[in-house]
């Protein structure tokens, strides 16, 4: 090889080895929180954590692509199936309601114990005698006479249709 093109390659080759370095001593994050403002709001932090640690973080989807409807509709309930056979997962949904009432009953019985502004004070001759002024003042307000916020208010445990 001659000189004039030995110079360009060596180049190369150096500007390819100062490359790799920086590439090997990257640090690379997902973390999103980064794109946040310095003092992040309680609703921003919010997002930020269900983003990183909830069910958006373990939501897998999956295409399947076959010559027909038919063809992809058996193929989706036998991976579905297969799948919830596997205890890796913790739930399978494939647009069917195979666990929607498992999770309503677990929501049912566990919802005092999702909100940090249900406390044991709540549960007290105040605190109840509270919440009935509180019902009462909604149903006397003019969102009282809509029928929908009336029984939502009212018999909130019931499957109410009104």
């Amino acid at each position: 090889m001659t000189r004039p093109r030995i110079v360009p390659l060596a180049l190369w080759v150096i500007a390819t080895v100062l490359a790799a370095i920086v590439v090997a001593r990257a640090n690379y994050s997902a973390d999103l929180s980064a794109f946040l403002p310095r003092a992040p709001s309680a609703r921003q932090q919010l997002l930020v954590e269900q983003l990183r640690d909830g069910p958006a973080s373990r939501l897998l989807l999956i295409a399947i692509e076959a010559s027909d409807a038919a063809a992809r509709a058996q193929l989706s309930l036998a991976i579905a199936r297969q799948l919830r056979g596997d205890p890796q997962f913790a739930s399978v949904d494939n647009g069917e309601p195979i666990n929607q009432e498992r999770d309503r009953d677990f929501l049912f019985e566990h919802r005092y114990l999702m909100s940090e502004a249900v406390t044991a004070q709540r549960f007290t001759v105040e605190g109840l005698n509270s919440a009935i002024d509180d019902t009462i003042a909604i149903l006397a307000s003019p969102a009282g006479s809509s029928p929908s916020l009336c029984c939502r208010v009212i018999r909130p445990a019931n499957s109410c249709r009104c």
